[in-house]
């Protein structure tokens, strides 16, 4: 499969690395179709995040279509990188019920995965019109 792996500071790349796959009884590997780029990875790109080894694969913000409340029913723990989303997502929940802001406002960019170091490039340098990219995959 391809990711988005740390090389080094500055050095990320889109690599080809094992597919993923189940370890323990409790772990599920679920396909993503799309990902999105994610502040917290930029702390990693610059080197203000320490610990970093080369081969980490980025990305932890799953963008495609997923039964998030059939999750919920079967009591499972998913984890998100470092983002505090609980202390956001019901204020954001009822911005979005209530019409104060349009998510699709949010997604300001859809680039391919193969175009994912010149996304993140674009990000780092927050360019206008890059607030939430999201990376698809190539129609298989």
């Amino acid at each position: 499969m391809k990711a988005v792996v740390w090389h080094g500071i500055g050095d990320i790349r889109l690599d080809d690395v094992p597919d993923p796959k189940v370890e323990q009884p409790t772990d599920a590997v679920v396909r993503l179709t799309a990902s999105a780029i994610c502040g917290t990875d930029l702390h990693f790109v610059r080197g203000t995040f320490s610990g970093m080894r080369e081969g980490t694969i980025l990305g932890h913000e799953a963008a495609a279509s997923f039964p998030i409340g059939k999750a919920m029913n079967k009591n499972l723990s998913m984890n998100a990188g470092n983002c505090n989303h609980r202390a956001y997502i019901p204020k954001l929940v009822e911005m979005v019920r209530t019409g104060v802001i349009d998510p699709v406002q949010v997604l300001t960019k859809v680039e391919a995965l193969t175009d994912a170091i010149e996304a993140y490039e674009h990000f780092d340098r927050r360019e206008a019109g890059w607030i939430k990219t999201e990376l698809k995959l190539a129609a298989e």
